[in-house]
């Protein structure tokens, strides 16, 4: 019999349940946050249309009047309906809006950077599969199939769609686009944007003109003291690397009997166990190599485990 080597790379995913938290724009928006390692990242677009500072972000601009713009500051819902797409989707802005220095975002937060992105990408599993744990499940918002989506990180990526630097509007529901604060290096300007697709889970990175208008997901300042990085479940796995089993060890006594629950990326059921004590062993000799999460949950508290098993 070949013999199997499992590795296993541990990474918390998030804590979510009654406990999550909030963030209040200018406009009085308020928006659910969650902590993704080391980050705390909003769990849906933004959609004020004042600066922190209560200052006027210039909006309702038409076709032509959005094309001219240039270097102003701009920012519309998508085909400037409100009703329709602002509080789903959020608003769409350039760039010159989300880098302007009265600050796009709330106070104590910002527009991340490409970098920052690509913390939380890796942090999901890389740029190939990334999309599946952080877009928003199902097919209401996104087009069918919706590839891979699991949103087991609780991101929640919704497909805002863009609009061209030329003024029209494209792609509400096929894909999502979010502005970085990082500049073109190819092309002064142009800047950094994110992208994830209904047709696959692939995250890109590039760099688009910065005369379009993109989503924005704020992320919260890493000096705002906000991020305790601790487990409400208290559950940790060991050995690592692991060989045809690990174990799930709590010191929280009242845990006992927590469903466990292993899925692949795509979100599909391969085990179910509990907790029957302050330890309880996954027998993982028969998985195929792949990424993994295991989730822990007990009285509307969620740990989400995330596995990489290699062969």
């Amino acid at each position: 019999m070949k013999k199997t080597f499992i590795h296993l790379l541990i990474t918390l995913f998030s804590i979510v349940g009654t406990n999550a938290q909030t963030v209040t724009d200018v406009d009085g928006n308020v928006y659910n946050t969650i902590v993704l390692g080391t980050q705390e990242w909003m769990t849906s677009n933004l959609r004020t249309l004042h600066f922190s500072n209560g200052d006027l972000i210039p909006h309702n601009f038409s076709q032509s009047a959005w094309s001219n713009l240039n270097q102003s500051s701009g920012a519309d819902y998508y085909n400037n309906d409100e009703l329709a797409n602002g509080v789903t989707y959020g608003v769409l802005y350039n760039w010159a809006a989300v880098t302007n220095m009265n600050n796009v975002c709330p106070t104590g937060w910002h527009v991340p950077t490409n970098n920052e992105w690509t913390t939380l990408i890796n942090f999901a599993g890389g740029s190939a599969t990334a999309g599946g744990p952080l877009k928003e499940r199902d097919t209401v918002h996104w087009n069918y199939p919706n590839f891979n989506a699991t949103n087991f990180t609780g991101f929640t990526a919704m497909p805002g769609g863009l609009r061209h630097n030329t003024g029209g509007y494209q792609f509400m529901n096929e894909s999502g686009y979010w502005w970085t604060s990082t500049q073109g290096t190819a092309n002064p300007s142009f800047a950094y944007n994110v992208k994830m697709s209904y047709a696959d889970a692939v995250v890109l990175q590039y760099e688009s003109n910065q005369r379009g208008g993109f989503s924005v997901r704020c992320l919260k300042n890493a000096n705002s003291g906000m991020i305790e990085l601790k487990s409400d479940l208290g559950i940790s796995l060991h050995p690592n690397p692991a060989n045809n089993e690990v174990t799930l060890v709590t010191s929280n006594p009242e845990i006992q009997g927590a469903d466990i629950r292993l899925y692949s990326l795509s979100g599909t059921l391969v085990l179910n166990d509990f907790m029957s004590g302050a330890t309880q062993t996954l027998d993982l000799a028969n998985l195929p190599a792949g990424s993994y999460v295991v989730t822990v949950e007990h009285q509307a508290q969620i740990q989400h485990i995330k596995l990489v098993l290699v062969k």
